[in-house]
This record gives C-alpha cells, sequence and structure tokens, in this order.
C-alpha cells in the first residue's frame, strides 16, 4: 500500500544512533554458532574466488556488506565506488555478489533521481546496486546530487506533491547504501563520499569460478548477516580509533568500517585500517580513458618491441605514438600530438607511472618496460606473448 512521504527528519530520528561506551568483548549472535568475524572471512573467500580483486578491497567490500544490515546506527553510509579502466574486469560480477549478500538489495543498470528517493521512501532498509553508471550518471546533476545526499543521515531532497488537490512541497529522506559500478573515475563529488574499489581484468593465467544466482553459500551468509544484524549490539564500538593520514571526510567513511571491523576483533581491526590507508593513498584523480587504453597499450607494447630497450623515455614514447597513422595519437591533444602529460594521465589507471632516469642527456622521466606486462597480459591481445 502505498504511503504518503515522510518528512526525512522525522524518518532520520526514527533511526536510533548508538552511544559511545568502552570496548568489550567480541560477541556472538542467534541463529548461529559463527561470530561476525567468522562470516567477514567467509565473504572475503567468496570474493577471492570469483574475482581478481586486492586483499585490502576485499576487507572493505566484506565490512561494507555487513554495514548494510545496521545502517540506521550510523550517521554516514559511505558509497562503495566499484571502478576499472576497461570493461570485462568484474564489475558486474561484484555487484551480483552483492546482491546476494546486502540487505534489501535493489539492483539497476539504469534510474532516475525521483526513483531512486521514492523507493527509499518505501523502504528506508533499501541498498542500491547501480550498474554501468558510466553511460548516464557523468550528466545527470539530479541523480549525483541524490546519491551525494544520501551519504549522510539527514540528506533529503524537497519535491512538490499534490495533496487534497494542491501542490504542497514534501521532503524525502535520501539515506541508504549505495554501490556504484563504472567503466572510469566517477564524479568527484561521488568519488569523495566512497570507498575505492578499483578491479582488473582476469588475466589468462588467472581462474576464477563462475557466479551462480542462489548459490546455497551467498544464501547462508545472508541468513547468517541478517540474524547479526538484527541483535549485534554495536553500541561500544560506535567511535572508533580513525587513523591520522586520513582526512575528515574519509574519517566519516571509515566510522561504520571500523565499527564493524572493531565489534568483530581479532584481526579484523588491524586489516580494516591497514585496508582503509591503502585504498585510500592510492586514489588519485584519473581521467577516464573511455576504452582508448587498451589501444594505447598496444602500441606502446610495439614501441617497446621495437625498440629493443628496457625503459624509454616519455619524450620518445610521444614521438613514435604521434608517428601512428590511423591511431588517435597524432592529433589526441585537440589537433595537437599527443604529450607526455596526456600519457601519464592515460596510464594511470593502469597503475603505470614514470620514473626519474639519469643519462647522458640528464635526468629524463622515463618508463620501464616491466611496469606494463601486468597491464599487456590483462588488457592487450596474446598479452603473454614473448617480446
Amino acid at each position: 500500500m502505498k504511503h504518503a512521504p515522510h518528512p526525512a527528519s522525522d524518518l532520520a530520528a526514527s533511526m536510533p544512533i548508538a552511544s559511545l561506551q568502552n570496548p568489550k568483548a567480541e560477541r556472538t549472535f542467534e541463529a548461529s554458532s559463527l561470530t561476525i568475524a567468522d562470516i567477514l572471512d567467509e565473504i572475503s573467500e567468496v570474493l577471492n574466488a570469483h574475482l581478481v580483486i586486492a586483499p585490502e578491497q576485499r576487507v572493505l567490500v566484506a565490512l561494507w556488506t555487513a554495514h548494510t544490515f545496521k545502517v540506521g546506527e550510523f550517521q554516514h553510509t559511505p558509497r562503495l565506488a566499484i571502478t576499472a579502466p576497461e570493461k570485462q574486469c568484474g564489475k558486474s560480477t561484484l555487484l551480483n555478489l552483492i546482491s546476494e549478500l546486502t540487505s534489501e538489495p535493489h539492483k539497476t543498470d539504469n534510474i532516475t533521481a525521483a526513483s531512486m528517493f521514492r523507493r527509499i521512501e518505501a523502504n528506508p532498509r533499501v541498498t542500491f546496486l547501480i550498474d554501468e553508471a558510466d553511460t548516464f550518471l557523468p550528466e545527470n546533476n539530479e541523480m549525483r546530487n541524490i546519491i551525494n545526499s544520501g551519504f549522510e543521515r539527514q540528506g533529503s531532497v524537497t519535491r512538490s506533491i499534490k495533496k487534497n488537490g494542491e501542490w504542497v512541497p514534501s521532503d524525502f529522506l535520501t539515506f541508504c547504501p549505495v554501490a556504484i559500478a563504472s567503466i572510469g573515475s566517477l564524479p568527484a563529488t561521488i568519488a569523495d563520499r566512497s570507498i575505492p574499489i578499483s578491479l582488473k581484468r582476469r588475466a589468462y593465467d588467472e581462474k576464477v569460478e563462475r557466479l551462480r544466482h542462489g548459490d546455497p553459500l551467498l544464501k547462508k551468509l545472508k541468513e547468517q548477516l541478517l540474524a547479526w544484524g538484527q541483535s549485534a549490539d554495536l553500541a561500544d564500538y560506535m567511535n572508533p580509533e580513525i587513523p591520522t593520514a586520513l582526512s575528515d571526510r574519509q574519517g566519516d567513511i571509515s566510522v561504520p568500517i571500523l565499527t564493524i571491523a572493531d565489534s568483530a576483533g581479532g584481526e579484523w581491526p588491524e586489516k580494516a585500517r591497514k585496508a582503509l590507508l591503502a585504498v585510500f593513498i592510492k586514489r588519485r584523480t584519473n581521467e577516464d580513458t573511455l576504452g582508448i587504453g587498451s589501444s594505447l597499450l598496444a602500441d606502446i607494447r610495439d614501441i617497446f618491441a621495437s625498440a629493443g630497450q628496457g625503459f624509454l623515455s616519455s619524450q620518445t614514447i610521444c614521438k613514435l605514438l604521434a608517428e601512428k597513422e590511423g591511431q588517435p595519437w597524432p592529433d589526441y591533444d585537440r589537433g595537437k600530438p599527443i604529450n607526455p602529460n596526456l600519457l601519464a594521465r592515460l596510464l594511470a589507471p593502469f597503475d603505470i607511472r614514470p620514473t626519474n632516469k639519469r643519462t647522458e642527456k640528464g635526468v629524463l622521466k622515463v618508463y620501464q618496460k616491466s611496469d606494463f606486462f601486468d597491464a599487456w597480459k590483462r588488457y592487450t591481445q596474446n598479452g603473454d606473448a614473448p617480446f
């Protein structure tokens, strides 16, 4: 039955915020002999079985998944930003896996702002899982506003609705967990409210298991998370110690993650802090490669093969790229050839960066051939072929 919109302030006020107490021993929960630490360990193993994903990212995805069952106790709900430099890197697989484990999941490949806040109105416990964000989100200011607003507990939007024949302003709550998958970077304001998860394409020699909908293990884990969410008391852990290297915003993002990690005990408090430091220190502003990255890597591979050297300067690579007919590099910079700054931006999403090298001509910015090996294997055809 459809109900009238609730004022956002009233609905937010109805969600209890746990008070700070002294930490105490790890708890177990009803309906299972497993602790939350055991469940987090299992989720991490499931992620490792189905995806090429870094250990620190597995830690954070597991904790983020658990937080969707306790989101009403927190002031902020971090967005999970799942990005990759190219397609076929496992973004949809990760979203599908998360959809089997989170609270009230709603997975979509496209959605309007109005549809989103009205769904939250109808079900404040919903978790949004948005795929293909690169196809509609960058130019959608209203949608970005909804996602940003929902990061905070008091987040809301005001819209006019017809009531008793008259249009009146009403507030709609936007606070709910959101995971977003995109090729290339997300809009900066969303990324700033997110835990960054950067996936890689599976290499030819890396094996993963195919994800099956309705997997009994995932169903069991979902039931255990639900039981934990209904009974676990996080009050003693709601003011976790935040690593000093993190910014204020990153601290807000970290609170739900560290609260659950501290309640789990064992290795999880340390693992969570190390994971947060790893992903936030690594995160940087990358230009969306718009699918051009694989072509660039393939052309640079040919350049290194012809040169027969272990390193090449930025200038040399740009010069040789600009000589490739039929490729975008000769006029990539608004009619001018690609330059070292643009080259660095395009290679950054693949974790390839220039280094300083002293030569007879002085100190040059160079790229080491060995730094490309992993990217060539993942993103170019015959990436395992020898030079």
